[in-house]
């Protein structure tokens, strides 16, 4: 079977779907949670996602909402965001203005040389 038959709005709608890679399957839309390595060589789990699985090769298909949610994972990387009050960002800005340093690197100094 040729890709080009394949039919994305088939899955949503539940309608069994051929695989587009082996052909012997049908696609089959399940929730799982998958395990991906992020730009910084983390592994990273992400609970929930959607996603269509050939019953036969395995081989998994994401749609457009899972897709854009992977990318955005895999670019931030292994970080946290941090809820500053106002006082203490601009304590911490004119640290890193001062020491030449992002903001970032500033806060992880300021972590590094505080914590056992």
């Amino acid at each position: 079977m040729k890709r080009d038959k394949f039919n994305v709005r088939d899955m949503k709608n539940n309608i069994s779907t051929p695989c587009p890679f082996c052909a012997r399957g049908n696609m089959i839309t399940q929730i799982i949670n998958y395990e991906m390595v992020d730009s910084l060589n983390n592994k990273v789990k992400i609970p929930n996602i959607e996603v269509d699985i050939c019953d036969v090769c395995g081989e998994k298909f994401f749609g457009y909402d899972a897709a854009v949610t992977l990318d955005e994972i895999k670019k931030k990387g292994k970080r946290i965001t941090l809820f500053l009050k106002p006082e203490l960002q601009k304590r911490i800005s004119s640290l890193a203005k001062k020491h030449e340093r992002s903001f970032d690197d500033e806060v992880n100094c300021l972590l590094e040389t505080t914590l056992p």
